[in-house]
């Protein structure tokens, strides 16, 4: 047996151990601290022994091993070069008579430290902090982790003790973390320097691009900020994803401009009337998979970046079959399915193109769940029916042309009523005819059950001639998100290849299988949870949506929805739990937002609106767009740039006042006050 082999060994029993011992474990790179590249670090924790036999036995053998770390199950961390050990033995001879605590204890690789675990049985809420206990003494708590015994980083860590032996923490150490924290809030709350929760992200990013700038590698920065991150926030990020934005930073090169670009203008959220696409901005975190999706779909093809968002959005759906949120508003669960549309010029949009990578990632992670393109109502009931137990989606590059069938021929009356409740539920019933059956006559009926449906279809701008605003009003329009950009990026070279042989492609391949992996497991069990700080986020965008157009009134479970696939693209829980963050939330609504946008201005289009009209509403949206850039732009800064008259103004003025869209600010000046338009969208 080689050196190596039994190395490999003695990784993957310590990973059973530690299992065994009530720990979830997950894999860090070899001969290093760091989770492995792609995944979501502590986030990806398990305690299934099947999943830790293909961690640490089939794809990273020989790789260091992080140990989750609980409110429950903790470590006291003490660094040796921080003069760890000398706070310590002054604790431990002050309240514990000298005595070390009799417990399970790891020596560090760097060969100056110690990791000592404790049980928690105390009504207390342990979280990760530094030097709280005293100086060089970190805590390793809830949504931290450790390096596991036997993994290497310059040395071997080794264990002294027995995992079967882990001590309850003493009640003098408990409350010594109690008091220091409370005395910490406090200090925190009346801190003039304190940075708030919702900067949390930005100001990190913001320091690690400084460090970047001057040479600083991944491990250096995501060492420094795991550092500050307990120090500076009053309820500091969750370590994944502090090392997350370490690794998107590193990927930069020094100095870079990119890097300055990211750091400011990435975490701000603008709301647009429409989304302005030469200036799009990948508006999900980085190193998530909707991020990576957009970056690596747009070197596939030149289309508007928010048909790869679209796509992006497509394939989670297609892999989170189980996934519900239940509610007093959704009672049978609301899914995570949904419907769009992608309308655009015949040729230069792609909008094909980016049907076809959207179905090349499903039919490697599930050829099952597409189905037919073109079909009768009857051979599409008989094809969602033999779906079960995963989602169902359609992909239609001719959409258009179905469309005007479903809404105008009567024939196909039945596969738009399916259409209809199959957005929201489950379950359909079709009554196709009845049949004489002893003696009697009864109702031939075709039921499906479990339905996950999605909708991607293509259109191009010939739409807007055959839809009409009863069509818009109707209820069913309103099911389909309308991705509509008004600016096509510049055309690219042809790039040589296959996506599928990409390394980029097998990292979202690998991601989205585990999504479907853990929908899988958990099933019917999962849980989808809101803080009532962002519940009331919700309910705000949902008493927006009510003085809108009926056309957009469902796009309240159109961000629910979003939110629910964006949390799982940044990181997959280790539980049946999915709670829903605070950045999944407020991105979620903000795209719900830009949809809901694109939607208006869709309805004004349809119709049959005159050409004259069809201008005027264009202006209207320059204007717009204008405005929502700057916010407050003076009238005759918009007649100079947008070089319209005052009569045109005028009228411009009057509709956006009307559809609460700005409002007139007086700006005095040396002569007669200025008309300032300030935009609220």
């Amino acid at each position: 047996m080689t050196e190596n082999t039994n190395t490999n060994e003695i990784i993957s029993k310590t990973a059973e151990r530690y299992i065994e011992a009530g720990f979830e474990v997950f894999p860090l790179q070899k001969n290093e601290k760091i989770p492995i590249q792609y995944s979501n670090g502590v986030l990806d924790a398990s305690a299934n022994v099947g999943q830790i036999s293909r961690w640490f036995v089939e794809r990273y053998p020989g790789h260091n091993i992080g140990v989750k770390t609980t409110s429950e199950l903790f470590v006291v961390d003490i660094d040796g070069k921080n003069d760890g050990f000398a706070s310590w033995r002054q604790l431990i001879g002050v309240l514990n008579e000298g005595k070390e605590i009799d417990t399970f204890t790891v020596t560090t690789g760097s060969g100056n430290g110690k990791h000592i675990y404790l049980k928690n049985t105390a009504d207390i809420s342990i979280r990760n902090s530094a030097s709280l206990i005293g100086g060089g003494i970190d805590i390793r708590g809830d949504g931290g982790y450790v390096v596991s015994a036997n993994s290497k980083t310059k040395q071997i860590y080794e264990a002294i003790g027995n995992l079967d032996n882990i001590a309850e923490a003493p009640k003098w150490l408990l409350d010594i973390i109690k008091d220091k924290a409370k005395k910490e809030v406090v200090e925190l709350n009346t801190e003039d320097g304190l940075i708030p929760n919702g900067q949390r992200n930005e100001s990190l990013t913001t320091l690690a691009g400084g460090m970047r700038r001057i040479g600083l590698n991944e491990q250096m920065i995501s060492a420094a900020l795991l550092k500050v991150n307990p120090e500076i926030f009053q309820q500091p990020l969750p370590d994944n994803e502090v090392m997350n934005i370490a690794k998107s930073i590193s990927r930069y090169e020094p100095d870079s401009d990119r890097i300055k670009k990211m750091t400011v203008e990435v975490p701000k959220l603008v709301d647009h009337l429409r989304p302005v696409e030469n200036s799009y901005v990948n508006p999900f975190f980085q190193g998530s998979f909707l991020e990576r999706w957009v970056n690596f779909s747009q070197t596939r093809n030149d289309s508007p970046p928010a048909y790869h968002e679209m796509g992006g959005l497509m394939v989670l759906a297609s892999v989170t079959y189980g996934v519900n949120l239940f509610s007093n508003f959704f009672p049978e669960g609301l899914a995570t399915n949904f419907y769009a549309i992608l309308v655009g010029d015949s040729g230069r949009a792609r909008k094909s193109t980016v049907l076809s990578f959207v179905k090349e990632m499903i039919n490697a992670l599930n050829p099952a769940v597409l189905l037919p393109d073109h079909s009768s109502p009857e051979g599409f009931m008989q094809a969602l029916s033999r779906a079960e137990a995963h989602a169902s989606m359609r992909l239609s590059d001719e959409f258009g042309d179905d469309l005007k069938e479903l809404l105008h021929k009567r024939y196909m009356e039945g596969l738009k009523s399916l259409y209809k409740t199959l957005y929201a539920s489950k379950q359909y019933t079709n009554e196709r005819h009845s049949k004489l059956v002893s003696g009697s006559r009864i109702a031939d009926e075709d039921k499906i059950v479990g339905a996950h449906l999605s909708i991607l279809g293509a259109a191009t701008e010939t739409l807007f001639e055959v839809l009409t605003e009863k069509d818009a009003s109707d209820g069913f329009l309103g099911r389909f998100l309308i991705c509509f950009p008004s600016y096509y990026p510049e055309e690219t070279p042809m790039v040589l290849g296959r996506a599928k042989d990409k390394p980029e492609w097998n990292q979202l391949y690998q991601y989205a299988t585990n999504i479907r992996d853990w929908a899988s497991i958990y099933s019917d069990r999962i849980e989808v949870e809101i803080s009532d700080e962002n519940n009331q986020k919700f309910f705000d965008f949902q008493k927006e949506l009510q003085k809108k157009h009926v056309v957009v009134q469902r796009y309240f479970s159109i961000a629910l929805k979003f939110a629910m696939l964006i949390e799982l693209s940044t990181a997959i829980p280790s539980g049946n739990i999915l709670k829903l963050s605070s950045h999944s939330c407020d991105i979620a609504i903000h795209i719900a937002r830009r949809y809901m946008l694109d939607a208006l201005f869709f309805v004004t289009q349809i119709g049959g609106r005159t050409e004259w009209e069809q201008r005027s509403e264009r202006t209207i949206e320059r204007v717009s767009s204008l405005l929502q850039g700057n916010k407050k732009v003076a009238r005759a800064e918009i007649s100079r740039k947008l070089k319209i008259d005052s009569k045109a103004l005028n009228s411009i003025k009057n509709t956006l006042l009307d559809r609460d869209l700005i409002e007139i600010i007086e700006v005095p000046t040396q002569g007669r006050s200025k008309e300032v338009w300030n935009w609220l969208g």
